[in-house]
């Protein structure tokens, strides 16, 4: 009887369960999620092992299109073909 009364003295709330291991495991991951960068700068990790920029890429120009992302002046791309030759054109000023 004295061992059970000096165990809950030292570890009051007994063994953590399974329930609460997982419990407590989300709460990180959640927090981890809302605030990425912070983890990131804190653990002093390279962003870049963090972003596939190929996909990043291709969402930017799947999403906006190739004009919004190249010309800043009003976002379009133009097609023009000269002599059979097709050119995409931009403007930037």
């Amino acid at each position: 009887m004295e061992e059970e009364r000096d165990e809950i003295v030292e570890n009051p709330e007994g063994e953590p369960t399974e329930e609460m291991i997982e419990e407590k495991l989300n709460d990180y991951l959640d927090d981890v999620r809302r605030n990425p960068q912070q983890y990131i700068q804190e653990y002093d990790l390279d962003l870049e092992s963090f972003i596939d920029k190929e996909s990043v890429i291709e969402d930017a120009v799947d999403m906006d299109g190739v004009g919004h992302n190249i010309s800043h002046y009003d976002g379009v791309e133009y097609d023009i073909r000269i002599d059979g030759v097709e050119y995409y054109v931009f403007r930037v000023d």
